[in-house]
């Protein structure tokens, strides 16, 4: 009976799982691959599940045995009828991409993960009506269910990602579906042959688990402790979100780097539901140092190399879910309030993921919430010294926070006068990492921690600096312009990537910067395309500043397409950037995802089509296909040119537009440029970039210079396609120089 249960529980955890990131990466192509779109999934999924765990304890509470076994396999059996998963979307989204793609999800995938869902609980309490020696603490079950979850999302990227395109994916999903409705039936048939008559009990009637920690929570069904179940979920979720949200934006909206916080976070249920959890007391006092190390990376006092901020962030998170889930775990109830407690549970984490998904965005205009999350999971956490709270103790704690705060202002505004810049290390040093250590000192008492780092996070947040001239945020991610530190540069910024800069001297003002500078590869492939009058339309995927349009020529058309309409509107604004108004050519911009804008081109209709959507590292893998490649390929003239900004801080992207270049038997080259001193004196950074044709005659001149390489495909990255892509072959040992 037990490995019965097991297995049903650990398979539905799998498949649950296993459908996110198989979903997800369905729908990326719908909406230009934004990182958004797997934080609406998460938030999907949390609320999808919520509505399973609402549905379990309904069923538990108002049903017999019997009924219980034919309503859900009822609803297991009703899901089946929706497979093999398909993303069936008619056009693109509207004016609100959320909205869309909630709509999608639940057509697409909403009935088996609702069932899948719901199975969790529902058996657990099914097990609790067993005669066996373990029902009578049927919590371990959840470590169980996770650890199913967590296998699973591990196999996604490694194995499953790898070798099986989508469609193949679907159908084993679907039978893997079937092995569990078989399962769950004979739970069902078990579960009425063991009890056929006995209804369930009812909340508050059993105590407290015997095989729960001697803390646990009694079963008195009081507000203040569901609050609290609420409450431990919730900052664990949004902190999952936010985390993910940083990964997503800087590196690749992709399942690789989904599965990593999902991974860590269901570890930490796995962990903290276990027959031998780790000491509470011992987790609590790791969330102090845990809390102070992301401190330090969000305010810019941390490691410069990615893979180490990396590191810490999921690290410190992993410690702060792990020491809520701990609290949860230690307080959880009875066996008759067990569905109960899930869904109070699942509350929790569909508040968290609705914060950081929906509220967010509209209140925040960069990742607030980030911050927010680790100063609630300081705040929700018990104290680690056994200190009785005194009625005059918050008065003392908000006066603690009070002086850091007042010391970090006050400092701020002061080291500019002593000609120290404002936002150099050694400056953030004094202002910020003296008072984060002050912080330290009163760990042992949460409150006071917490509201002291949450000083020093706002204060941080906004340092007295005239550098930031706008900021915003939507769907598609965050935007700012910002001065350069010398005050001689406007630039833009999606996430902490730049994307393009110009000159404020007006003499230099149609220069173009950062990755686009004549003296770089995008420029020889211009003053060789007008040495040879080669071009009269170009289309480009991905607008940024308009920076390109630079080397527009009278009597030429340009299209370019966005995705974004923030950065749309900053392009065309003069009094940021005016690329776009100086140009010498005629220009347009399409919004919406730049391949299926270029869908509706005529074919042969431009002569140059340059890709310069990777820059943001947020890599929209849709783009650099096969399928993809071949789009372009109709739109463009005989003789035409498909130009890729491949610069990339993790991905070796010129090895898969080698790889899909080769699968079309295309003539290749890409040159990694390295900015000079001088270069980088005029605001020039290295990037790379690679040029494709049908045939070898228009690169001709380009190959006449060393610089320019063959593309060479290299035999670990296979060919992108629509159904197959990997992130595990193009990722590179160390970040690239390729990208700022």
């Amino acid at each position: 009976m037990l490995a019965l249960y097991a297995g049903t529980l650990g398979t539905s955890a799998a498949l649950l799982f296993a459908l996110q990131p198989m979903v997800g990466k369905m729908l990326l192509p719908l909406l230009g691959g934004a990182p958004a779109v797997w934080n609406t999934c998460l938030m999907f999924f949390q609320t999808t599940l919520l509505a399973g765990y609402l549905y379990a304890h309904l069923v538990a509470q108002r049903l017999g045995p019997r009924a219980q076994a034919i309503v859900h396999l009822g609803l297991v059996g009703a899901a089946a009828l929706t497979l093999p998963i398909a993303v069936r979307a008619a056009g693109p989204p509207g004016p609100r991409p959320s909205l869309w793609l909630l709509g999608v999800l639940t057509a697409t995938a909403g009935a088996p993960f609702l069932a899948l869902a719901a199975t969790a609980p529902l058996l657990q309490r099914w097990f609790a009506a067993a005669a066996h020696p373990a029902a009578r603490d049927p919590f371990f079950l959840y470590a169980a269910s996770n650890a199913g979850s967590l296998l699973a999302l591990a196999a996604y990227p490694a194995v499953v990602e790898r070798h099986l395109p989508s469609a193949a994916q679907a159908w084993w999903w679907a039978w893997g579906y079937g092995a569990f409705v078989a399962s769950t039936a004979l739970c069902a048939w078990g579960f009425v042959r063991a009890r056929p008559a006995a209804p369930s009990p009812p909340p508050g009637a059993a105590p407290a688990a015997p095989g729960a920690p001697p803390d646990a929570a009694p079963a008195t069904g009081s507000w203040p402790e569901r609050l609290g179940w609420g409450a431990l979920a919730a900052v664990p979720s949004s902190l999952l979100l936010s985390v993910t949200a940083h990964a997503t934006t800087n590196i690749a909206a992709a399942p690789l780097l989904w599965v990593v916080p999902l991974g860590l976070y269901l570890a930490t249920f796995v962990l903290a539901f276990a027959r031998t959890p780790p000491p509470r007391r011992a987790v609590r006092a790791l969330a102090a140092p845990a809390a102070v190390a992301v401190t330090l990376a969000l305010l810019g006092l941390g490691p410069r190399t990615a893979g180490l901020a990396l590191a810490i962030h999921t690290g410190a998170f992993f410690v702060l879910a792990l020491a809520c889930h701990g609290e949860l775990a230690g307080r959880r109830p009875g066996v008759a309030r067990l569905t109960e407690f899930y869904l109070w549970l699942a509350i929790g984490g569909a508040v968290g993921g609705a914060f950081n998904a929906l509220a967010a965005p509209v209140l925040f205009a960069s990742l607030a919430e980030y911050p927010l999350g680790v100063v609630a999971a300081c705040l929700v956490l018990p104290s680690v010294s056994a200190v009785v709270a005194r009625p005059g103790d918050w008065r003392r704690d908000v006066a603690w926070a009070a002086g850091i705060l007042a010391y970090v202002v006050v400092m701020q505004r002061a080291l500019p006068s002593l000609d120290v810049e404002a936002e150099s290390f050694m400056a953030l040093l004094v202002s910020l990492g003296l008072p984060l250590a002050l912080t330290t000192l009163v760990w042992p008492r949460a409150r006071r921690f917490g509201l002291c780092l949450g000083a020093v996070l706002l204060a941080g947040a906004w340092p007295p600096s005239d550098r930031l001239a706008h900021a915003e945020r939507n769907f598609f991610g965050q935007v700012a312009t910002t001065l350069d530190p010398g005050g001689r540069y406007r630039q833009f910024v999606h996430g902490d990537t730049l994307h393009g800069a110009q000159a404020l001297d007006p003499a230099r003002r149609r220069e173009p910067l950062a990755y686009f500078h004549p003296s770089g590869p995008i420029g020889q492939v211009f003053a060789d395309l007008d040495a040879r009058q080669a071009v009269r339309r170009v289309a480009v995927v991905g607008l940024g500043v308009g920076t390109l349009a630079a080397y527009g020529r009278p009597g030429q058309r340009w299209t370019f397409y966005e995705i974004n309409p923030a950065v749309d509107r900053l392009a065309r604004d003069a009094t940021r950037f005016t690329y776009l108004q100086d140009s010498a050519a005629a220009w347009d911009v399409v919004l919406g995802d730049g391949r299926l804008g270029l869908a509706a081109a005529r074919d042969g209709e431009f002569d140059v089509i340059v890709l310069d959507a990777f820059t943001s590292d947020a890599l929209p893998v849709h783009l650099l296909t096969v399928e993809a490649v071949d789009l372009y390929l109709a739109k463009l003239a005989p003789g035409g040119l498909l130009v890729v900004d491949v610069s990339n801080r993790y991905l070796d992207l010129a090895a898969v537009l080698a790889a899909v270049a080769a699968a079309r038997e295309l003539d290749g080259l890409w040159w990694h440029h390295r900015a000079t001193p001088a270069e980088r004196a005029r605001h020039v950074v290295d990037s790379a970039w690679g040029v494709v044709a049908r045939r070898p005659a228009p690169l001709d001149a380009l190959r006449a210079d060393p610089r320019w390489q063959p593309l060479a495909p290299r035999p670990e990255v296979r060919p992108w396609t629509d159904q197959y892509s990997s992130l595990v072959g193009a990722w590179r040992a160390r970040p690239s120089g390729a990208g700022p």
